[in-house]
């Protein structure tokens, strides 16, 4: 589990990148609404992958429960209504407060229009009853993009055109290398003489 530093280390590296105050989500403990800043709620374009990520912090309290030992997952459904999970890796506990991260997935991305969420944290607890804590529904926006996908005979012949393209490619270099270093010996024997 990552600590506390580690992910805001990662936030401040992940604004200074895109020029931003390092914002995160925040889900409120009561209402179990999720905020979601203006800049953070475009999460990438079709069918990017694993390049987004998304920080959220709650309160680690919840009218007398910790939830600090809870397992942390991300239930979505992509705009195409396709439902999947995400499991948390790097929850950790930062004072009164609990951080995790999600990195959007194809799946998340596959395609336009609206990603829906949930926060689900989930804890054994040591009897027969598990416990389960829910936030509302949150929801990110997904942008229009193009995927081309290739046939299996297509895509023998991109690899077949790029094989011999690389094939000149390395026949044109050999050569250049000749001629210059012939180049080169003319202009030094030009001098001796």
């Amino acid at each position: 589990m990552a600590t506390a530093d580690e992910i805001l280390a990662t936030m401040a590296e992940e604004a200074a990148e895109t020029g931003q105050a390092a914002e995160v989500c925040t889900i409120d403990r009561c209402t179990r609404a999720v905020t979601i800043p203006e800049a953070l709620r475009i999460v990438g374009v079709e069918t990017d992958k694993d390049v987004t990520r998304r920080q959220f912090r709650v309160l680690c309290s919840y009218r007398g429960t910790d939830l600090s030992p809870f397992r942390i997952r991300i239930h979505f459904m992509n705009a195409n209504k396709e439902k999947d999970i995400y499991y948390v890796t790097d929850a950790a506990q930062d004072g009164e407060y609990l951080t995790f991260s999600w990195v959007i997935s194809r799946k998340a991305t596959k395609y336009k229009g609206k990603l829906q969420f949930i926060a689900c944290m989930v804890c054994d607890g040591g009897s027969d009853e598990e416990r389960e804590w829910n936030s509302t529904l949150g929801e990110f926006t997904v942008l229009e993009g193009l995927e081309v996908e290739l046939t299996e005979g297509e895509e023998e012949q991109a690899r077949d055109a790029i094989t011999q393209l690389l094939a000149v490619i390395d026949a044109r270099e050999s050569e250049a290398v000749e001629a210059v270093a012939a180049h080169g010996t003319n202009q030094v024997e030009k001098v001796k003489a």
